[in-house]
């Protein structure tokens, strides 16, 4: 690739490759089409090279669609330089790291968390539902262990407001997403998670 001016590109490979495709093209039309035919040869796989085409571009479409999804989703979240640096940092700065980042998950975890020290339960609640919500929309930008984090906390406020039918609703997938201790304990102590079997 040269660059040229005004931020251009010149592909050069793409060009000659595209150019190489036609040269092959055009001698499989002297191959296959014989001067007084006034059709081509081979029209039948012709026909299937060009359903080949056409699906190798409807899957590089869906393709396409997907990653544009997920950097869609990745744009959306707490870049590294900005993730604060201790609890402390992360819980005073939630508010901030939600009006600029509103679909990570961290920033309304670390809300909840500030809320719990205020002895806001049903804020915590609030907050850490749309934490729950947030990851599960991209299951894939966060490890397992977090998910199930968030979701025990979720729990276990909702236990602690007595909504005990949510709560087991809410702690079920974490009983078997992780096998973190300290996550599960919790859940197990309150009657969420089942104990492991002796």
């Amino acid at each position: 690739m040269i660059a040229g001016g005004d931020g251009l590109a010149i592909d050069y490979a793409a060009h000659a490759g595209g150019a190489a495709a036609g040269i092959l093209v055009g001698g499989l039309f002297l191959i296959f089409w014989p001067s007084q035919a006034p059709q081509p040869g081979a029209r039948g796989l012709a026909a299937a090279a060009v359903l080949a085409g056409v699906l190798m571009l409807v899957w590089g479409i869906v393709a396409l669609g997907g990653q544009l999804d997920a950097a869609r989703h990745a744009g959306q979240l707490i870049p590294d330089a900005k993730m604060p640096r201790t609890d402390a940092a992360a819980i005073d700065g939630a508010g901030e790291l939600i009006r600029d980042f509103p679909e990570d998950p961290r920033g309304h975890y670390y809300q909840a968390l500030a809320r719990i020290r205020a002895k806001d339960v049903a804020g915590a609640e609030q907050a850490i539902r749309r934490a729950v919500e947030k990851a599960e929309v991209q299951p894939g930008a966060f490890v397992a262990d977090f998910r199930a984090r968030l979701r025990a906390l979720h729990a276990l406020l909702l236990k602690e407001l007595g909504r005990q039918k949510e709560a087991l609703a809410v702690a079920a997938p974490a009983c078997t997403l992780t096998t973190r201790d300290d996550i599960l304990a919790p859940l197990r102590s309150e009657g969420l998670c089942p104990r492991p079997k002796s």
